[in-house]
């Protein structure tokens, strides 16, 4: 089958419609990998920040990892490329480490006494209703060590966080 030539898929950075591609995928398990420079491969001049699907970090996926992609391209707005290898024409192969692995963050988001509960909000629906994107809601009471182990991204929005003038 043609498919079976395909070694990635490039998807060029689109603000949202990207922001979306690339949480469904995350969420999926789907290894993502961004180009940190630009370069061209079958003739298409991709700009840094391009993201890349490649087959061999996917195997687990087997046959279905281009349905996947297909899926999630047309649910999030997101237009891609189907590509024969990993090596380009100009820039840095996928294989190198200019082509880096992204790695789904563990969100946490702070809520309760001294956080504006209208930032909280605004930031809650971004991530559920616009990314679907999981994060951790905490209250500002309950986060410790145990909490911050757990996350990779800690998103304060507007507040009074009494905690930051403790010694």
């Amino acid at each position: 089958p043609v498919s079976a030539t395909i070694s990635a898929f490039a998807a060029q950075w689109n603000g949202m419609a990207s922001a979306k591609f690339i949480a469904a995928l995350l969420k999926k398990g789907v290894k993502v990998r961004y180009a940190e420079q630009p370069f061209s491969a079958q003739g298409i001049n991709f700009e840094k920040g391009t993201l890349i699907i490649t087959r061999t970090s996917n195997t687990s996926f087997g046959n279905t990892l281009e349905e996947i992609i297909k899926e999630v391209a047309q649910s999030s707005g997101q237009r891609y490329f189907p590509l024969q290898s990993g090596f380009v024409e100009k820039g840095f192969d996928f294989g190198s480490d200019r082509v880096r692995i992204i790695h789904a963050p563990k969100i946490t988001l702070l809520a309760g006494e001294g956080v504006s509960s209208l930032g909280m909000g605004e930031i809650w629906h971004f991530f559920d209703a616009q990314l679907n994107y999981p994060i951790n809601i905490v209250w500002v009471n309950d986060l410790n060590k145990n909490v911050l182990k757990e996350t990779d991204v800690l998103i304060m929005p507007d507040g009074n966080y009494r905690f930051l003038s403790d010694k």
